[in-house]
């Protein structure tokens, strides 16, 4: 396995040349929400249901781009709808798979509701709305914390899906977890390891994101790849996928 500066040293030299096409591409990525916005009273409705397909396609252009293949400015549109099913049955499948700390959260935002409401209906705070807001908040914390190892598994399910969209998305999700398995830190460090490139996005009031976000997703796309076996051939399957445990 190639260390987290090895990593981004080829991500860089990967993206060599091809970094103002990459910034054009994801500068039309952030673009597209901005106009879906502006259609009349379902505006928010078609972000929520294309944002997913959209980072799914620039995923997938991005793929192309590193590989060396020719990449135009909107193919991460046309890359994401082409598959817009498959990303949706994979969303929800990794959506399942996080139902334990999403149902633990939603009863604790409910109860801090509760909580908050009841004390502004009275004069004074009563104990059963303290004990409310404090369930509701250690609900909410757990769920927080229970949701990162889940999240970290099943991160990469995207990435499976665009080296083989031929199976079920349940199938998808699990072999994409089964990379993860005992990989779970290495990837939480790799990301955590860009936080210093995200003061320098408020300090360029959010320009350098345009030439940030396909450095970054590149380098977690060969990390991806050393995980899956596909290093060496990107298009190839791996010779062998852990099982689910």
């Amino acid at each position: 396995m190639s260390s987290r500066a090895e990593l981004k040293q080829k991500a860089k030299n990967l993206l060599d040349g091809k970094k103002g096409k990459g910034a054009l591409m994801t500068f039309l990525y952030y673009l597209m929400p901005f106009l879906f916005a502006f259609i009349p009273f379902v505006g928010p409705v078609v972000n929520i249901i294309c944002m997913p397909v959209l980072t799914y396609g620039l995923l997938k252009a991005l793929i192309d781009l590193k590989n060396g293949e020719e990449v135009g400015a909107f193919d991460f549109f046309t890359k994401g709808f082409k598959d817009f099913g498959k990303v949706w049955g994979v969303s929800i499948c990794t959506a399942l798979k996080m139902w334990g700390p999403l149902l633990l959260g939603i009863v604790g935002y409910i109860l801090m509701t509760i909580g908050v409401f009841s004390s502004m209906a009275s004069s004074q705070i009563e104990s059963s709305s303290s004990i409310c807001l404090i369930i509701g908040w250690v609900a909410a914390m757990v769920s927080g914390i229970w949701a990162i190892p889940i999240t970290w598994k099943y991160m990469y399910s995207m990435n499976e899906l665009a080296y083989d969209s031929s199976r079920n998305s349940m199938d998808i999700v699990n072999t994409s977890g089964s990379y993860l398995i005992g990989n779970r830190w290495k990837a939480f460090v790799l990301d955590l390891s860009f936080i210093g490139w995200f003061f320098l996005v408020g300090i360029t009031l959010g320009l350098i994101t345009f030439w940030l976000l396909p450095y970054i997703l590149v380098t977690k796309i060969l990390f991806y790849e050393e995980l899956s076996g596909r290093n060496e051939d990107p298009l190839a399957e791996p010779e062998t996928i852990k099982t689910e445990e």
